[in-house]
């Protein structure tokens, strides 16, 4: 196939990830609306307000984008049971993430809660949801994946209770790297253990290193909220530095490295239209977004002569605006 089908195929495996994506995200807002919570199973005393249900949808669709990337690459949707399994991590996920920011401020004192998210569960939620959640994944998930689910659970509760990026300031672009490709890379694998679905090395090693792409693509958006927080990140070292050219290089070098791995997984000659070109197709729909705030960046530095981090109204760019969503479409489709 010549350069021009090339382009064509790309072409015509984006519109694909977008109808898949536009579909599965109906369906995701319908079952949020209707059925999510009654997933959870949460207790009359466990009800969640208003904000709660906010955050939880943000979560379930961030989750929801992880199971369009899974199905692509494997040309099939998830059962109602890989479904409740999401919807539990998704919440897990969430209410996790606000405990151990909460405790951090709270109790900033040392603890070792190594591969122990259940004492730490006892200890920081007198509630009992994170451990109501994290047992209704463990009840329902099969017998040959617990084992493996609980592995990849632990090596995300570990980096995330060290809380390096928070109080470690001598962390260098090494060391931050290391910890944001860990992150995310044992992320998306605990949420790909979910499957009923084998995988392959080749598609192990692709999803840890997409994993720690999508945590880059998350932090090159968040630059103003790391900054607010305190969180040490890779995007927001190199604006400190005022290097955005070097941002920027270390950003595409690890899209094209990501890009692949995806390639070389192992592909099922009874797939037409998914596979991993196709599940690449959808991961460029990310990658566009963390470059339009790249563009976006670059122009609030010229204009200033250094990015104005402390200026919320100016760092953040917000994909609900047209304006940011006619530069994601010009980014697609120069490809």
């Amino acid at each position: 196939m010549g350069k021009e089908g090339h382009v064509r195929a790309d072409k015509f495996r984006l519109g694909y990830a977008i109808h898949w994506l536009a579909l599965a995200f109906i369906r995701a807002y319908l079952y949020f609306r209707f059925e999510a919570i009654r997933d959870l199973g949460l207790p009359a005393d466990m009800v969640l307000d208003s904000k709660a249900m906010r955050r939880l949808q943000h979560y379930f669709y961030g989750t929801t984008f992880l199971s369009i990337v899974f199905g692509l690459m494997h040309g099939r949707r998830r059962s109602t049971t890989e479904k409740y399994l999401f919807s539990n991590l998704a919440a897990l996920s969430y209410y996790f993430d606000d405990l151990a920011d909460a405790y951090r401020q709270e109790d900033p004192g040392e603890h070792t809660w190594l591969n122990n998210p259940e004492t730490y569960g006892h200890r920081v939620d007198a509630r009992g949801v994170s451990l109501h959640l994290l047992n209704n994944l463990y009840r329902h998930l099969p017998p040959d994946s617990l084992n493996e689910f609980k592995a990849y659970l632990h090596r995300v509760f570990n980096v995330e209770t060290a809380g390096r990026q928070q109080t470690d300031h001598t962390l260098d672009l090494e060391a931050l790297w290391v910890i944001t490709r860990e992150k995310g890379g044992a992320s998306v694998l605990l949420f790909r253990r979910i499957l009923h679905v084998p995988m392959s090395e080749t598609e192990r090693d692709a999803l840890f290193a997409f994993g720690g792409l999508i945590q880059l693509c998350d932090d090159v958006s968040d630059l103003w909220f790391d900054h607010r927080d305190g969180t040490r990140t890779v995007p927001l070292l190199f604006a400190q530095q005022h290097n955005l050219p070097g941002l920027r290089q270390f950003f595409d070098a690890e899209v094209r490295r990501v890009h692949t791995l995806f390639e070389a997984v192992d592909k099922k000659p009874s797939t037409f239209w998914g596979g991993p070109a196709s599940a690449w197709a959808a991961v460029g729909i990310l990658v566009a977004i963390a470059r339009v705030c790249l563009d976006e960046y670059d122009h609030l530095q010229e204009k200033n002569g250094t990015l104005p981090l402390h200026d919320r109204r100016a760092m953040v760019v917000d994909m609900e605006r047209w304006p940011n969503r006619l530069r994601l479409i010009r980014r697609l489709s120069r490809g």
